[in-house]
């Protein structure tokens, strides 16, 4: 295709010339012929295609990056509280956690009751004997010698052996470990719960605490919006002759403090909003749009208000029934240790086949027996483990009275905090309308006049702090539900 392609000489070195703007028509190495010619412009002209495909290439990625930025930072749905709840119960560690202990739990009792089957067991093995050769002298009379060696074979045995054994009775040991190893089981099951119900307790507080967070952000940045317009507005009123310098400066110094606070909020939701996401199981903060609507667990709170919180922990708490599980746990092994003192009577059976090359013969056996065995003396570790088991029962009912105690008064102490939460919340609600209604009265006083600048901004700053005071009143009342819920036992 080069070889067709003609240019004039004069326009062919014009155009190199203009391009490297060589003033006197010569560059060294380069082929100025008509072929020549067309062959750099064309690498020319390619070479300008790869930068400009490189050039976009760059700006394309550059502007998915902004994108995906964007993307990451902005809230990607809606996150309820029934939805976290939900979630953290299935991918939250601690709760993982607790239910594979609670499975394991359950593998150990399986262990203990495989006691009460007899045992199989079948063995085989085979032996190899080197039989060295023999002096025929040490076989012959002594009157008459022989000479040479006799050549023996090597031997070699086989034996197959099945042996079957079940004891027939133990004293109760087996039953006694079985039922230990299924209270230890219930236990751990229960210990799961009281873990689930911790771990759901603090998803509830993080999900309020998130949402505090950001009502907190969000009445920030209006009040940096207000500021804005109020420092717009002195700054008129300066220009008017009806404010002077000092108050353009308060002003300036209110937005710049509201700046500050508004900072300080994004990053107390940035870290609420992480708090939550571990509690959820997620690799990073919540950037979901928080919300109540939906399914509220907390709505059982309102049953337990009423009077019945403390019979339902009796009955519910995972707490108690742990410890009253882990009570019969140590009264069964108690009994277990006593009963060593009893024999043990067990039945055996042995089938065994063998096989011998020596004196080429198979020949086959079987045992039966019934074994009564009784350890007579074992340095007193009989006495001490029946020792031991029996404090650690009286220890297991020690701790189920105090723990007794203490989940009554946690009942006691979350009822109270509810309540005490609910007149908190209250009295917050009063306090906004109160400060609201205030700072429409500066508002217009300060349009008639009557008002100084000083005095609507003091007014508005009351206002917004009365509201964030209202937004964690309402958090800590519904934390306080929570907690309520947690201790009696009804999560």
């Amino acid at each position: 295709m080069m070889s067709n392609v003609s240019m004039p000489q004069r326009n062919s070195s014009s155009l190199i010339l203009g391009a490297h703007g060589c003033g006197d028509g010569r560059l060294r190495g380069r082929d100025f012929t008509d072929q020549g010619v067309v062959r750099w412009a064309n690498l020319s002209v390619k070479s300008r295609t790869r930068s400009e495909k490189f050039l976009f290439v760059i700006a394309y990625l550059s502007l998915m990056l902004i994108v995906i930025s964007q993307a990451w930072g902005a809230e990607t749905g809606v996150l309820t509280l029934g939805e976290a709840v939900a979630e953290a119960e299935r991918n939250n560690g601690t709760a993982r956690a607790g239910r594979l202990e609670a499975q394991a739990a359950l593998e150990r009792e399986k262990q203990a009751r495989a006691e009460f089957w007899p045992k199989l067991g079948l063995s085989t093995g085979s032996t190899h004997t080197d039989r060295p050769d023999v002096s025929l002298g040490l076989l012959a009379d002594q009157n008459e010698p022989l000479a040479g060696f006799a050549d023996r074979p090597d031997a070699d045995n086989y034996r197959t052996e099945v042996g079957l054994d079940y004891v027939l009775y133990d004293g109760g040991r087996r039953s006694h470990r079985a039922s230990a190893a299924g209270h230890v089981a219930l236990a751990r099951g229960h210990r799961s719960d009281a873990d689930r119900a911790r771990t759901l307790t603090r998803v509830v507080e993080a999900f309020y605490a998130a949402l505090c967070a950001n009502y907190q952000v969000e009445i920030s940045e209006k009040e940096v919006t207000r500021m804005e317009e109020r420092l717009a507005l002195a700054e008129k009123l300066k220009a008017a002759g009806r404010a002077t310098d000092a108050d353009v400066s308060t002003a300036e110094y209110h937005l710049e403090d509201t700046k500050r606070l508004l900072l300080n909020a994004r990053h107390s939701a940035r870290d609420a909003r992480e708090v939550l996401g571990i509690l959820l199981g997620r690799s990073g903060p919540v950037r979901d749009r928080l919300d109540e609507e939906g399914a509220n667990p907390l709505e059982r709170a309102g049953a337990l208000l009423s009077g019945s919180a403390e019979a339902a922990a009796a009955k519910l708490s995972p707490r108690l029934a742990a410890l009253r599980e882990e009570a019969a746990a140590r009264d069964a092994s108690a009994r277990a240790s006593r009963a060593a003192w009893i024999p043990t009577v067990s039945v055996s059976a042995r089938y065994g086949y063998d096989s011998d090359d020596v004196f080429d013969s198979d020949r086959d056996s079987y045992v039966v027996g019934l074994v009564v065995s009784w350890n007579a003396f074992d340095g007193g570790a009989r006495e001490a483990r029946i020792r031991e088991t029996g404090d650690l029962r009286r220890a297991s009912a020690a701790r189920l009275e105090e723990g007794e105690k203490e989940v009554r008064r946690a009942v006691r102490a979350a009822v109270r905090w509810c309540a005490e939460a609910d007149a908190t919340d209250r009295t917050a609600k009063k306090k906004v309308a109160s400060y609201l209604a205030r700072y429409q009265e500066k508002a217009k006083g300060h349009e008639a006049g009557r008002v100084s600048f000083d005095d609507l901004l003091e007014a508005q700053s009351e206002l917004a702090q009365a509201r964030l005071e209202g937004a964690r009143a309402y958090c800590e009342a519904r934390s306080a539900r929570a907690r309520l819920i947690e201790a009696a036992g009804s999560w």
